[in-house]
């Protein structure tokens, strides 16, 4: 006899009645009481998370965990549970000229103190390792100043990177094989646009970085912004000033030589093992197009479907040469600049910007026994990554970023929570980008290069001193 319904039961006779109590209902209501009380003591109530009782003069009763902690900024909730990014900075310090009475040793004590009070606070009323920081080269140039005297003459050299590691790496509302890694900052109050309107884009932080994407020692290839586009507007008299949003796409350099192994070969296999694969320049387009693809046999830069010194695609893996004489020895070469990502400059008063890196997860595996249930505010407590927005929708929806670098799949969903709808991004970005999620098995950095040294940060980007290191003085 199984569960049964109140009006089942007033089918039954007294002696049956009985029997359903003793049998099926008294086991079946004693694992509902056990698994309450599992329930109760390993997970937070909804009304612990997040209170709505009131007063008659509307005074919260019983504030929840949430009512506590919107008060202050902890990443792992504010941000939904998107990992602290570390931005390490990174030092090499030369010093000019110091007073003989103080020994160098002594002057490079004072100096590492200087810094690590600054971003520490330890002994500092500053405390630059905390959230939304705004960074001022020349203000920790004066620090240093005010302790060591005027007498001692010192040159400075920063560099800072950006560490990623698997945790960073985001789920969002997408299908389970499109992941993003998501850095947004702002920068401070500066001139990024000439007299005549067009972008500097060369002022810009820049996330370039020189083989990045690199599993097991084979040659590196490089990430970079391709500005390409916006100079083009700006070669044909077309300014950016009032552009809301800006968006250059984020390149991956590709290369490789083929040999010829017989004359007269026409098809060039890439190996299996190798990174590079040929695909179309803007993935979620229906017909790519194969701009950012060149070929060349012997030097000579061949054209595609083309009858004579042309080449055709045979697969991503594939290139067939067309009207070309081949000899034996000689080098085919493909180059290609792989869409990865995207790079949005929202051009308020104070400019923001997201980097949106694309990153196929197709055949990765997380770990069996970690669930990715984001439906109710429990699972958002307790899960380590992921938005809370999460849906499984059947088929294949349209996704859109927003200005808060979360990805939805309607534009209903936006709130004050995610911002403005910025752009419809598909799952042809991820299938096809050059960045898979095995390449963060190990953590990676990411170099941002801020031309003016003058650093804004947000979300959960926080600043963290990694080196200084004193060089030998003149």
């Amino acid at each position: 006899m199984s569960l049964l319904t109140s009006s089942e039961i007033a089918l039954l006779s007294p002696a049956e009645v009985e029997e359903y109590n003793t049998e099926i209902l008294a086991p079946y209501t004693e694992q509902v009481t056990t698994a309450e009380e599992f329930y109760t003591n390993w997970y937070l109530e909804n009304s612990e998370i997040k209170s709505f009782e009131y007063t008659v003069d509307n005074q919260l009763i019983n504030p929840g965990v949430w009512d506590v902690l919107n008060q202050y900024k902890i990443p792992t909730m504010e941000f939904h549970n998107r990992h602290p990014l570390y931005l390490d900075f990174e030092y090499d310090i030369q010093l000019l000229k110091y007073d003989i009475k103080t020994s160098k040793a002594a002057i490079y004590s004072e100096v590492f103190d200087v810094i690590d009070n600054y971003f520490t606070g330890l002994s500092d009323t500053d405390k630059l390792e905390k959230f939304e920081t705004e960074y001022f080269d020349s203000s920790l140039n004066k620090r240093i100043d005010q302790n060591i005297t005027d007498v001692t003459g010192f040159n400075s050299t920063l560099t800072t990177k950006l560490l990623v590691s698997k945790k960073n790496i985001s789920k969002e509302n997408t299908p389970q094989t499109s992941r993003d890694l998501f850095v947004q900052l702002n920068v401070p109050f500066e001139k990024y646009f000439d007299n005549d309107g067009y972008l500097q884009y060369n002022i810009l932080p820049s996330i370039d970085t020189d083989n990045f994407i690199e599993y097991s020692g084979e040659t590196g290839y490089n990430l970079y912004t391709d500005w390409s586009d916006i100079q083009s507007d700006i070669d044909n008299n077309n300014s950016q000033i009032l552009n809301d949003v800006i968006v250059a796409p984020i390149r991956v350099h590709q290369e490789i030589e083929i040999t010829c192994t017989v004359n007269n070969q026409t098809v060039f296999e890439i190996p299996e093992n190798n990174l590079l694969e040929i695909r179309g320049d803007f993935p979620e387009e229906s017909t790519p197009s194969y701009n950012k693809l060149k070929v060349y046999y012997n030097g000579t830069l061949l054209t595609l479907g083309a009858g004579t010194n042309g080449f055709e695609i045979g697969s991503e893996k594939q290139v067939i040469l067309v009207g070309v004489t081949t000899q034996s020895t000689k080098k085919v070469k493909i180059e290609i600049e792989r869409s990865a990502g995207r790079y949005f400059l929202f051009n308020n008063f104070r400019k923001t910007i997201i980097v949106q890196l694309f990153v196929d997860a197709i055949g990765y595996n997380d770990d069996p026994y970690v669930t990715y249930d984001y439906d109710t505010p429990k699972s958002y407590l307790t899960t380590t990554e992921g938005f809370y927005f999460y849906t499984e929708d059947i088929g294949t929806p349209d996704y859109y970023l927003t200005t808060a670098g979360y990805v939805i799949t309607n534009e209903t969903q936006v709130n004050a929570v995610t911002g403005a709808v910025v752009k419809q991004v598909t799952p042809a970005l991820y299938e096809q980008s050059p960045i898979k999620m095995k390449l963060f098995n190990k953590p990676r950095y990411l170099n941002f290069n801020y031309n003016s040294k003058n650093f804004a940060l947000m979300k959960n980007v926080i600043p963290r001193l990694k080196r200084v290191t004193f060089l030998q003085g003149v």
